[in-house]
């Protein structure tokens, strides 16, 4: 699983000034973790910090940015192949219908493996009221 060192980056989360994305990114991680997808620890080796990616005026998805704290340098991640829109098309006859999917929440369904857990706490402190 790992192809180096598991990163021990402990940089707290950036203060989010914007009070819209702020507090729906509070409401969001909250329903995350009365959902049992977020778990309060006491330890931990690393540090994630969360980003609102707009998806409508009033409305943010947080992201927990693995990239910054090494995570994604430190893994094995086998490489796929996603269709680009030309393979899509070539694939559709006339008369077509289509839907636009967002998969976005099917993401908190995977399970994390308990060896990545230390290194993969969000750090809400900075998004919750207090």
């Amino acid at each position: 699983m790992w192809i180096t060192k598991p990163p021990s980056k402990v940089k707290r989360q950036r203060k989010i000034d914007d009070k819209v994305e702020r507090e729906t990114l509070a409401k969001k991680i909250l329903k995350l973790w009365k959902r049992g997808y977020l778990q309060k620890v006491d330890s931990y080796l690393g540090l994630l910090n969360t980003f609102g990616v707009v998806k409508a005026e009033t409305d943010r998805q947080p992201v927990f940015d693995t990239t910054a704290s090494g995570l994604n340098d430190a893994l094995y991640a086998p490489w796929f192949h996603l269709p680009m829109v030309n393979t899509l098309l070539r694939t559709m006859e006339v008369n077509y219908y289509g839907s636009d999917v967002d998969f976005g929440k099917h993401f908190y369904n995977f399970w994390l493996h308990p060896e990545l857990m230390p290194y993969s706490v969000v750090d809400a402190n900075s998004i919750l009221p207090t």
